[in-house]
């Protein structure tokens, strides 16, 4: 090969220059994500200690409380609700982005006590994480602890009222019908004397 052209040694520098403005760019964006209290590793926790609490209260007969089920995550309230309202979700595609990981890279796992789906992802230590939504995990927790109320209602355990408070306070319930979605208005028909109106309004007296 002969000598490079000057536009190839330009070219060379500029992208070794990148490289190394990339590499400082990722250690810079590594060191302020790994300062943040929920990244994508934490739900991998969250899911351990939420199942865990669900499965031992079940065992000893105890009621699930969504109390319980934050203090067993460790989390205070506002976190919680911040998870289940989806402000976490984003840290997947960012810990997706920062390792490389490819849709075809992550493993689906059954969990046949949450009745869910799990994303897992494993490093090349052999460390598996929890690829999923924060709003995913909170949701399915959240509908199995429902499920134990409404099941307690529909069976006349426990303490009506209480029950059905809980049901709709905290999971949205409502006994008032709904024969159309909040969003629709009814229709109205006009009378005769109503549309002659209308018609009068346009096009005058002589409805021309």
């Amino acid at each position: 090969m002969g000598e490079k052209t000057e536009g190839q040694k330009r070219l060379a520098e500029w992208n070794t220059y990148y490289s190394q403005d990339r590499g400082r760019y990722r250690q810079f964006a590594e060191a302020k994500r790994m300062q943040t209290s929920f990244r994508q590793e934490r739900l991998t926790e969250i899911l351990d200690l939420g199942k865990a609490y669900i499965m031992e209260t079940q065992q000893a007969g105890d009621p699930l409380t969504v109390s319980g089920l934050q203090l067993a995550c460790r989390c205070n309230k506002q976190d919680f609700y911040r998870m289940k309202r989806g402000e976490y979700d984003w840290r997947v595609f960012q810990f997706m982005e920062y390792n490389g990981i490819e849709e075809e890279d992550l493993q689906i796992v059954r969990d046949n006590d949450l009745h869910f789906d799990v994303a897992y992802w494993t490093d090349p230590d052999g460390v598996m994480y929890c690829m999923n939504m924060f709003s995913e995990v909170i949701d399915r927790f959240y509908l199995i602890l429902q499920e134990e109320i409404e099941t307690k209602c529909y069976m006349n355990k426990g303490n009506p009222s209480g029950l059905i408070f809980c049901l709709k306070s905290v999971f949205g319930w409502s006994d008032k019908p709904t024969s159309r979605p909040a969003d629709v208005q009814p229709v109205h028909v006009a009378t005769k004397e109503e549309a002659q109106a209308a018609i009068n309004e346009l096009y005058g007296e002589n409805g021309k």
